[in-house]
């Protein structure tokens, strides 16, 4: 038994160490209001790592109506805001639009874990010619956001998305299966240090906008989807801040630590 106990505690502390040295990582990024751009010809497109529920629907539709037209935009299946129907989430898609990867200008898009990315995205585009960005959500506000769009599908909503915010986390309903979720979503790429990564926080989202708009040499204009085909709210969340703070704190601690680390500030970023 005892032995059991100090293999545990010895994976326990390897976790701990491989956590600690992942928001070591993190806080050797700079933040700023803005992104200094003098390298900006270091990289030849831009992989926008979607991560549900944090305002990347609108930059996706800005690009969509921009520069799709150029065939400079690739959103990839499973994106929320042009869903390709009858195509599986988890089909081997990305190598066949990563040969797409030494062209310059290019704005990849997809819903895709960080790990799943890394797996399928080769070396040379990862290290050589691709700038990932991603934003970054305050966790007390993603809660009711991410339960609001399960609810939204209007039927089985306690099947899919429990009772409210707090009943969906404890019982791992829809996104709320995996806790603390933007950490998991983002942390492969945050720990790779010859990767070019830029995160920017929700609320700035149009400096979010206007770094992409300088990366792409295009105008992205601000816009916002149609969330009326996403179907009615048909139940809005039932706790209150201060109930939702604390969950967060509970369940998605790396998540506030992600949030906090910006200090305030729209950018962290290592490129």
């Amino acid at each position: 038994m005892w032995l059991w106990v100090g293999i545990l505690a010895i994976i326990s502390a390897a976790e701990a160490v491989h956590l600690g040295s992942d928001v070591r990582h993190l806080r050797e990024f700079r933040m700023g209001e803005a992104v200094p751009l003098n390298n900006k010809n270091d990289w030849q497109n831009v992989f926008f790592l979607h991560v549900p529920k944090t305002g990347g629907a609108s930059i996706e539709y800005a690009a969509y109506r921009s520069i799709a037209k150029t065939k400079k935009f690739e959103v990839l299946p499973c994106s929320s805001s042009t869903t390709h129907k009858g195509i599986d989430c988890r089909s081997d898609i990305l190598p066949h639009t990563a040969q797409r990867c030494d062209e310059k200008g290019v704005l990849f898009s997809q819903e895709i874990y960080a790990s799943s990315l890394l797996q399928q995205w080769p070396d040379k585009c990862r290290r050589n010619s691709t700038l990932f960005f991603s934003m970054v959500r305050n966790p007390v506000e993603w809660l009711p956001s991410a339960y609001l769009h399960c609810a939204r599908r209007g039927t089985g909503v306690e099947e899919h998305c429990g009772t409210n915010v707090t009943d969906g986390v404890l019982k791992g309903k829809f996104y709320f299966h995996v806790h603390p979720f933007q950490w998991q979503f983002l942390q492969p790429i945050i720990a790779q240090r010859d990767a070019r990564l830029v995160l920017c926080r929700t609320e700035c989202h149009s400096a979010c906008l206007a770094f992409l708009s300088t990366v792409l040499s295009t105008s992205l204009p601000e816009l916002h989807t149609n969330t009326k085909r996403a179907g009615p709210k048909v139940r809005e969340p039932q706790e209150s801040k201060e109930e939702l703070e604390r969950i967060s704190k509970r369940y998605f601690s790396e998540d506030l630590d992600l949030y906090a680390s910006f200090q305030n500030r729209c950018f962290l970023y290592s490129v």
